[in-house]
């Protein structure tokens, strides 16, 4: 009885810790407007952007719409390092999402919009 509990007790602390791991690569947006993210337009919601990998590729999707965009690291975050956060840009009147802080992690520029 004892080897089950701390058996179980195991199991429960390793799913924490697989938890707390995946959710540290994701961040929850909500866009109060319109956005493209390579060269698809997501409308105004909630929406969780996450790491997929080491390779610079960020899954964004949310409110019926999924992309998969690569990324480069920037040194020169404007955005708080450790900070979890997203900034746009606007061109023409549309946005475009431009840059992801995830936690713990260099700010990745999304590389699939135009150059500002």
């Amino acid at each position: 009885m004892k080897l089950f509990k701390l058996f179980t007790l195991g199991v429960f602390l390793a799913l924490i810790l697989a938890t707390a791991h995946a959710q540290s690569n994701a961040v929850r947006i909500h866009a109060p407007f319109p956005f493209v993210v390579a060269g698809k337009e997501f409308p105004a919601g909630y929406y969780i952007i996450e790491q997929s990998g080491e390779a610079g590729v960020l899954l964004i999707h949310g409110e019926g719409h999924a992309v998969a965009v690569l990324t480069s690291s920037s040194e020169s975050s404007t955005l708080v390092q450790h900070e979890p956060g997203v900034r746009f840009t606007s061109t023409g009147g549309e946005r475009y999402l431009r840059q992801v802080q995830l936690l713990g992690g260099p700010a990745r520029v999304v590389l699939a919009n135009p150059a500002k």
